[in-house]
């Protein structure tokens, strides 16, 4: 026998000079956070990691990086439900007819219950880490670091012209 849980439907209502019909905007299960209340626990636990991982972005290395950035999603993806955010350490030369980014990227994923699962770091390879303590991003930035970045080069001046 199968037993349906109820739908808790949260509704919306019209104002005269909104143009959004009255409706339910989200149904939800009952005892299930909001989507918000899942964004706000994520961003807390980039909160709390933070300063365990920037230093240990420093160990990438390989090329002097310029710029280290956080970015938490206000939302959870369809796509990536898992992922709630990323680090990305970048570095850009410029040379007279072309240009060259390496960069990392340290993304944190998460479980079923919004806690941190592993981390993920994207260079030339791709590695996942055990767990999301710092002692196993540690082993994963070794890895990722002896593969290196990942490099993008392109010609910025005579495009169009080819020998």
């Amino acid at each position: 026998m199968t037993t349906v849980a109820g739908v808790e439907p949260v509704f919306s209502m019209a104002v005269e000079q909104d143009l959004q019909a009255a409706g339910i905007s989200e149904l939800r299960l009952p005892g299930l956070p909001s989507q918000h209340e899942r964004v706000e626990r994520r961003r807390a636990a980039f909160a709390a990691l933070g300063g365990a991982v920037r230093p240990l972005l420093a160990r990438l290395g390989g090329v002097p990086f310029t710029a280290q950035q956080l970015t938490i999603y206000d939302a959870i993806y369809a796509a990536t439900p898992e992922i709630g955010g990323f680090w990305t350490i970048a570095n850009r030369v410029v040379g007279l007819l072309s240009h060259q980014i390496a960069s990392y990227t340290v993304a944190l994923a998460f479980d079923d219950e919004d806690r941190p699962r592993c981390f993920i770091i994207s260079g030339a390879i791709v590695v996942k880490s055990e767990d999301a303590s710092p002692a196993a991003l540690s082993a994963a930035i070794e890895q990722a670091r002896q593969a290196g970045p990942l490099r993008t080069a392109a010609r910025h001046a005579f495009t169009g012209f080819a020998l």
